[in-house]
């Protein structure tokens, strides 16, 4: 089965094609060291288009998001890929810029927090709703899809203002002012920082 390692650009507020996307030099020069460091992937650069920067975020995240599914599934069956939520053949990395990365982390959000949708046998009265070791892997520990369609290999954001929407994106090292009035490095993982009291 071929795979694909499948660029998205997303642009930030009031940008478009034009000042960030698959044509821009960045872009093609990524796309080119990616096809270097792995020749036995197809690397494959996408745009967003333009979209509007202003109203709900998760109207834009929805629209976003079924933008993209429609580009992988085209991708899946082109890549004859049987089983494509198992093992999928495109590994997608969200590029955004601004907005754009606020809109990626907010879609990688969203889909790793979809719940599959249990065998009907799971759902039979006095069954348990097991479902086995396929069951067990669908989710994770902290109630995580393990199954993630389509699949997010990552984000990359630039200038992307992620403190102005959420305390923490996974962000490994956020400056922050300390009790003493100075500043210090506050390293972060996946858990929010802690906050100044």
């Amino acid at each position: 089965m071929k795979k694909t390692l499948l660029l998205c650009f997303i642009h930030g507020f009031k940008g478009g094609e034009d000042t960030f996307g698959a044509k821009s030099e960045f872009a093609q020069h990524l796309a080119a060291l990616l096809s270097a460091a792995l020749p036995k992937v197809d690397v494959r650069a996408v745009t967003y288009p333009k979209y509007e920067t202003r109203g709900d975020l998760h109207e834009c995240v929805s629209r976003f998001r079924d933008w993209l599914l429609e580009r992988v599934i085209d991708i899946e069956v082109a890549n004859g890929t049987p089983s494509p939520t198992v093992d999928p053949s495109v590994h997608t990395i969200l590029v955004g810029h601004s907005m754009g990365g606020i809109v990626a982390a907010e879609t990688v959000i969203a889909l790793a927090n979809d719940k599959p949708i249990p065998h009907s046998e799971d759902r039979k009265p006095g069954n348990g709703g097991g479902g086995g070791e396929e069951r067990q892997r669908a989710t994770s520990p902290e109630g995580l899809n393990g199954l993630m369609f389509p699949y997010i290999q990552g984000v990359l954001a630039f200038d992307t203002p992620f403190l102005a929407k959420r305390p923490i994106y996974g962000i490994m090292g956020v400056w922050g002012q300390g009790p003493d009035a100075g500043w210090q490095q506050t390293a972060c993982g996946s858990s929010p920082c802690p906050r100044e009291r």
